[in-house]
């Protein structure tokens, strides 16, 4: 054998080949990993109108108002929650979205008894509702919501109080632009308390990089829509601050909504509850905290709930 040949063999047989079919292995194998750890769910969207989607080995995230769902082969789909009753089969649980249409009026709302929107509160209330379950309730549409829900508590006394600060985009017609549409971050801070029976949800503050009227950013600024702004004698002004208000006003509400409609769905008596309450308010008949004929008229509505 020539040294040559010897060569030759040496540095392809030897080390150039093997050193390939190490690194192809690695690439498969990677690949594989990479595949199979894919978040390969399937889940089923329920359209408010009637129509029913299948996905199968999907990714999923709840961004803003909008749902996406991520193909294996990249393809996204976008839906507006406020069109969704339900996507079924996510890992955190089923999701269910708001039966209706939010109505301002029954919510937050900015008007002349109403001038400012910073401070204002709404109460969900609900019997036999511990305020564990309320808080449970809470917890539960928080990790539906927001993508990051831990980065997003910023305060959390169990079954007491949960303080968040989130955001979602905020849009306007940019003045100077021909009206073109302005968005921009609106960072929020909402608290939310725990009582037996209820559910408090207040609006602690808004903030905004880019206020509405502004043709520059001046920074992250307290943003607090009031009605005096609504109604300026400066009809671009007036629009720019109306249109910024009841985006707010949108987002805030369908918030409200999907909470009440989740409390409505979470609180729907079984035979376990039913059962589990009555043996309560047999207790606090014992102990004659409530008389017997208090207790004799909430068996008679509990005992139909018992199987």
């Amino acid at each position: 054998m020539t040294l040559g040949v010897f060569f030759y063999f040496y540095f392809v047989k030897v080390l150039i080949i093997p050193t390939l079919l190490v690194r192809l292995t690695i690439f498969f194998i990677s690949l594989f990993i990479s595949s199979w750890c894919y978040a390969q769910i399937d889940i089923t969207v329920y359209k408010k109108n009637g129509d029913v989607l299948e996905f199968n080995n999907i990714e999923y995230e709840n961004r803003g108002n909008n749902s996406y769902i991520t193909e294996e082969n990249g393809k996204i789909s976008l839906f507006s929650n406020s069109r969704l009753d339900s996507i079924i089969g996510l890992l955190e649980g089923d999701l269910y979205f708001a039966t209706e249409e939010p109505n301002p009026s029954n919510f937050f709302k900015i008007s002349a008894s109403d001038p400012r929107l910073i401070g204002q509160s709404i109460t969900f209330n609900h019997n036999n509702m511990s305020s564990q379950e309320g808080y449970d309730i809470v917890k539960k549409w928080i990790n539906f919501t927001f993508n990051n829900p831990s980065s997003v508590i910023k305060s959390d006394l169990q079954n007491e109080y949960i303080r968040i600060t989130g955001s979602t985009d905020v849009c306007w017609a940019f003045p100077g632009y021909f009206g073109a549409i302005k968005c921009t971050d609106q960072y929020h801070t909402l608290a939310f308390g725990f009582k037996n029976d209820e559910i408090t949800f207040k609006i602690i503050q808004l903030e905004m990089i880019w206020l509405p009227g502004k043709i520059t950013s001046s920074g992250r600024q307290n943003y607090d829509p009031t009605y005096g702004d609504m109604q300026a004698s400066n009809s671009k002004k007036r629009k720019d601050q109306r249109d910024a208000a009841n985006w707010t006003l949108k987002y805030l509400n369908n918030y409200a909504f999907e909470i009440r409609n989740l409390i409505e769905r979470s609180m729907i008596m079984t035979s376990d509850k039913a059962l589990s309450e009555l043996k309560k308010q047999k207790d606090m008949l014992n102990l004659e905290i409530i008389s017997q004929a208090e207790y004799d008229s909430i068996k008679a509505v509990l005992i139909k709930y018992i199987k």
